[in-house]
């Protein structure tokens, strides 16, 4: 989709990271659960202030781009 439309990826992510927030989007239409399950379990370890510390405790388990959707969903308050 972000090459279709000359887009960079991170740009489509920070689009789908607001529509989970605002609920248009329902965070399991993206990740799947057991994923989501361990990336939720990272944040509640480190809070959602900085996504770094999760990325580190997670490395190359889940991109950028995940934790910015899951962190996202986590400050909806839908979690």
């Amino acid at each position: 989709m972000a090459s279709e439309r000359n887009l960079k990826t991170s740009t489509i992510e920070d689009h789908l990271s607001t529509f989970v927030a605002s609920g248009e989007l329902k965070i399991s239409e993206l990740i799947e659960q057991p994923r989501l399950d361990l990336i939720v379990s990272a944040f509640k370890k480190h809070g959602t202030a900085f996504i770094q510390p999760v990325k580190e405790e997670l490395r190359d388990d889940v991109t950028y781009g995940e934790l910015k959707l899951v962190k996202a969903y986590l400050m909806s308050g839908r979690y």
